[in-house]
């Protein structure tokens, strides 16, 4: 799950907008940012160009104030992947209403202040979203979207902010940079086929995610969890990523694990362990394929 637009092939465009080049760089893009205004013209040729790449996200970012109004998303009204991460003087979330009510992601970033997700709530045809810090509305802005396919949610309190979740088609779930309490909320999801906690706060137990038997693919990185729990039961979990447990005291039941984490540790070396065999041993998976063990620290 990429859960931050961004992190892939980008293609930044800038005025004079060269559509020749534009076009021929869309093909493999994962993403299409700009950082200061267009023209008309160019908005116009961004725009049509962006209609034959309906999957190609558009994120706008930066310090520019004109950007900041959203008034040139009246360029825009077919696109339905659409960031504001890192748009720093964004204060309003209003002028979203320019997009098309068929938008399907959404990653409300990155500003300078926590915004108001209430005018998101327009948009119910979502199946993925990103929202980071931003804490008022977004309740009503998930019940509103009970189709949610990936959630990422970063910087936020998550238990305090969402007592009750009902995501019943949701597949991925990212935290990150936040807390959660009580890991027990996590199984309210038992759809979840891919979890990522990171750096995520007050999470000391992660027994319950054992009960998560959809689960296929792990990412746990700089927790202050002291044992992993035993795994055994989720017979389809093929991928587990364990990066930063610098508190591990105990893995799974196998003792002969703690001469490898030592080690590793004094060496300060980060390095994936694949040995199939023995990580069957760390977290009692019969079927795992790969597994990325480290805690020196992040990657």
């Amino acid at each position: 799950m990429e859960d931050h637009v961004g992190d892939g092939h980008v293609v930044e465009v800038r005025s004079p907008v060269d559509v020749a080049q534009l076009r021929a760089r869309l093909g493999d893009a994962d993403v299409v940012q700009l950082s200061e205004p267009l023209t008309e013209a160019g908005y116009r040729s961004v725009a049509a160009l962006l209609g034959d790449h309906p999957m190609v996200p558009l994120r706008v970012y930066g310090f520019d104030d004109d950007l900041a109004t959203l008034r040139f998303l009246r360029w825009f009204p077919h696109v339905r992947r659409f960031s504001v991460a890192g748009l720093w003087r964004l204060t309003d979330l209003a002028p979203l209403d320019q997009l098309s009510a068929d938008v399907e992601f959404l990653d409300i970033g990155e500003t300078r202040r926590p915004l108001d997700l209430a005018p998101v709530a327009q948009f119910r045809r979502l199946r993925r979203l990103r929202v980071a810090e931003h804490r008022r509305g977004l309740s009503e802005l998930l019940h509103v979207n009970p189709g949610l396919w990936e959630l990422s949610l970063w910087r936020l309190p998550v238990d305090h902010v969402l007592p009750v979740i009902s995501l019943p088609h949701l597949r991925a779930l990212a935290l990150t940079l936040g807390s959660l309490t009580n890991s027990e909320w996590l199984t309210q999801i038992p759809t979840l086929r891919y979890l990522a906690l990171r750096r995520v706060r007050k999470l000391s137990d992660l027994t319950p995610e054992t009960r998560l038997l959809a689960l296929q693919w792990l990412w746990l990185e700089t927790l202050t969890v002291e044992r992993l729990s035993d795994f055994g039961s989720n017979t389809l979990l093929i991928r587990a990523e364990c990066l930063g447990l610098r508190h591990l005291r105990h893995m799974g039941g196998s003792a002969c694990w703690t001469g490898d984490v030592r080690s590793c540790r004094e060496e300060g070396v980060v390095r994936p362990i694949i040995l199939v065999t023995r990580a069957r041993e760390i977290l009692r998976i019969h079927v795992l394929g790969h597994l990325c063990l480290s805690t020196a620290g992040q990657l």
